[in-house]
């Protein structure tokens, strides 16, 4: 299941020149031994900067620009909102493996946070509270998510047996841990986290993922089977369909179309001077990519 997240490209565009600044308190020791050659921390930092050094530049002048329009406006994020949006991230299955990995510490995620939900909060802050629930009602079925776990099965023999013996949540956490293919959710119970209806009809029929949206809480599906040629039981443990539970994906979506435009009125009220060469060639008007990487 592929997700296109606004807010996990932006997140890691945010924080491109992490290694860069970790290298700083020690240049001149060695970061890799080749047999007896040394790879110095120098020479790693004069690579980073010459392939991202105008990329983190750019970033660095976004952020001070949004936080400086955020506070003048009183749409800085506190701490309360900043912590309601890492319990949110925490719940989409990509950006939870990004934070487990190690390759995104929650403490860079708070710090990049809290240039991107000002962002988006500028980008509408013309749209009023009404309005972005109106535009929930009118593409509800794109927002509500399901709380999933799954079993990933070669055969659907495997996935009918398996299913007889489920009997209970409890049952399918325990057989999911022994039994499950998905080596990246086994150790977790099969725990997906939340999906909407795009992300599964990426990979399951759309009858197979009505019939999912139609589970009880706790309810059990029948074995369904993937495009890639695998068999899924599904656990739902519960439906997100309201406003107030999807509000931070409205906004994502909601502002998406008005970042650059967002970033282009804040450079045209500042003066901006890029003094580092390699930079120099930077348009003006440059803002974080919104294509997801592959």
């Amino acid at each position: 299941m592929n997700r296109k997240n606004l807010l996990v490209v932006l997140v890691l565009a945010l924080g491109v020149g992490a290694a860069c600044a970790a290298l700083a308190w020690h240049r001149n020791r060695p970061v890799a031994r080749v047999d007896s050659q040394s790879i110095s921390a120098v020479e790693l930092s004069r690579e980073l900067h010459e392939r991202f050094g105008a990329e983190v530049l750019q970033d660095l002048v976004n952020q001070r620009l949004v936080a400086r329009a955020a506070e003048e406006a009183g749409m800085t994020a506190g701490e309360a909102e900043i912590d309601a949006w890492v319990a949110d991230f925490r719940k989409r299955p990509e950006a939870r493996v990004l934070l487990d990995s190690g390759r995104l510490p929650e403490e860079r995620l708070r710090r990049n946070l809290a240039t991107v939900v000002p962002l988006y909060n500028l980008a509408l802050q013309d749209v009023s509270e009404e309005d972005r629930k109106q535009y929930f009602r009118l593409h509800r079925s794109e927002f509500e998510e399901l709380q999933l776990r799954h079993i990933r099965l070669g055969t659907r023999a495997e996935a009918t047996e398996l299913r007889q013996r489920i009997h209970s949540p409890a049952d399918f956490l325990t057989l999911a841990s022994v039994h499950s293919q998905d080596q990246g959710t086994r150790a977790s119970g099969g725990d997906l986290g939340r999906v909407t209806r795009a992300e599964l009809e990426d990979s399951f029929a759309k009858a197979d993922v009505d019939a999912l949206f139609s589970l009880a809480p706790n309810g059990l599906s029948e074995p369904l089977h993937s495009d890639s040629g695998s068999w899924h039981l599904f656990l739902m443990e519960g439906r997100t369909v309201h406003y107030e539970g999807l509000r931070r994906r409205v906004l994502e979506v909601m502002a998406r179309p008005r970042l650059e435009a967002c970033l282009e009125g804040l450079r045209a009220k500042a003066r901006i001077e890029i003094l580092l060469p390699s930079a120099q060639a930077i348009s003006p008007q440059a803002s974080p990519s919104t294509e997801v990487q592959k």
